[in-house]
This record gives structure tokens, sequence and C-alpha cells, in this order.
């Protein structure tokens, strides 16, 4: 990490509301009789870099809102630091929170500047970092450009340091690499470094497998809406899901709550 970004990520040093784990126990969500989450129960810490893997419709997207209290669990409870809940506490959970998510939250009529300088506004952060994250995001140059006008990877630079700005301790990313070239993925890469090593926990839903060695600690995999591998990232990212293949993580198991007939429980996502 080069030495800039280094000072600009020395801010998320811990503080006391800092969150430093999430525990999820027998969380299921439904859509009308349907499940997209059935029965997901894991403990993630700070300091922790964690892919959420699955094919389309597994339930990552479903389970990532959840973790940022905007949809709550039917079924099941997710708490952090074992006390702050994500019905009760939703509120105050946010301050802490940050989400990079697959479309863009972004207000296209507003150029970047103005977004973040909007951001910081609501969370009350100097507005004199804005100048800085459009130095990490390369996008001192269309920093004053309408949104709308960005390419894809701009908007997703420009959501990165939207959901970082306000120095969260959990940041949860949804396919945050849709749309980067290598410069702009390894720069994510980077910045997420620096997060772990300030204890932040990053959860990274991906389909992208070609991830560098040694910044990911855990793959969970969900197949169905259920939780079938729960190991430790050795090697690469696609050699660890292959291991998970090889032990035959496509069926339920212990984690995700056994088997449900389909006149019980349809999982559909």
């Amino acid at each position: 990490m080069s030495e800039a970004q280094g000072d600009l990520l020395a801010g998320f040093d811990p503080h006391p509301c800092a969150l430093s784990s999430v525990a999820l126990r027998e969380v299921s969500i439904t859509f009308g009789r349907r499940y997209a989450v059935y029965r997901v129960s894991c403990s993630l810490r700070g300091g922790e870099v964690v892919a959420l893997l699955g094919d389309n419709g597994a339930g990552k997207t479903t389970l990532l809102r959840a973790m940022a209290s905007l949809i709550a669990p039917h079924e099941g409870e997710i708490r952090y630091d074992d006390a702050w809940d994500v019905r009760r506490d939703r509120a105050a959970l946010r301050a802490h929170l940050g989400l990079i998510a697959h479309e863009s939250l972004l207000h296209p009529e507003l150029s970047g500047r103005e977004n973040l300088a909007l951001s910081a506004a609501l969370r009350d952060v100097p507005t004199r970092e804005v100048a800085s994250w459009l130095e990490l995001t390369r996008l001192v140059e269309a920093a004053d450009r309408p949104v709308a006008t960005y390419s894809r990877g701009m908007r997703q630079r420009l959501s990165v340091a939207r959901a970082l700005l306000h120095r969260p301790s959990v940041v949860l990313c949804d396919e945050p690499l849709t749309g980067l070239d290598r410069r702009s993925q390894a720069l994510f890469w980077e910045v997420v470094a620096g997060l772990k090593a300030r204890g932040r926990l990053v959860v990274v839903v991906t389909h992208q497998l070609d991830v560098p060695v040694g910044a990911l600690d855990r793959m969970l995999l969900l197949r169905q809406g259920r939780l079938v591998a729960d190991l430790p990232v050795e090697g690469s990212l696609r050699d660890t899901l292959d291991r998970a293949e090889a032990r035959g993580a496509g069926g339920g198991d212990s984690r995700s709550g056994g088997e449900t007939s389909a006149s019980t429980a349809e999982v559909v996502r």
C-alpha cells in the first residue's frame, strides 16, 4: 500500500464504539412462502476478510442486506458484539456499517464531489476528507461532473469512497469489483488490506475468483439459501472453492440446519 493510502486509512484506528464481531444464529429470510436464506449460522470477527460465494440466486445479497440492517430476518437473529440486534438497534448500528451495494446508491444528478459532501454532512464527517477520498479513488479530474456521466467503474470507485467516508467498523460489499479495471481492482484490495490491518471486518460478495493470494481469510459458500461451507482460504480462492466442492458442499450440512422437504420450505434465491 502506498504511503498516501496508508495516511488516509490511518483515520480508521479503533474507537470505543467500534464493532468487533457479528453472530448469525439460525437466520432465515422469506419472500412470501419462499426461503431466500435458510437457517444460516456463523460468527465473524474484526480483522477478517470474508468472501461470500454462491451461484446466482443463492441468497448472498439477501444475507448481506440483512447484515446491513436493511431487512430483518424472519427467523433467528443477527447480533453485533453479542449485544446490538439488527432489528432493535438498526439506527445505531448504521453509524458503524459501510455498504457497497451492487446497484449504485449515488445521486446521478449530483457531481462526485457533491455526492461525497452530502454523505459527509449526513454522517458528521469533516468535508475536508472528501478531497482525500476523491484522490484515493482517482476521481479528482471527474469530481465536478454529474455522476450520470460516469462509467460503471467510476461509479463503483465513488461508491467505495462513500461507504468508507464515515470510517465504519464493518464493511459489507456486494460485487464491488464489477466494472473495475485491473488497476482499480488492485486499489480495492489495497484498501481492504488497510481495513483488515486496522481491525475492520470486511465481507465481500463476489463471483470473481481471481483474488490476490492472501487477501481473504475465510470463504462462506451458500447453496439455495443454505450455508454449506465455511472454510479458511488457503492458497487461492479458487483452490478453496474446489476444496469445498470436493468435500461435497453442494448438499445440506449441519451448518445449514439440515435438509428440508419441498413441502415445508422452498428455497429459491
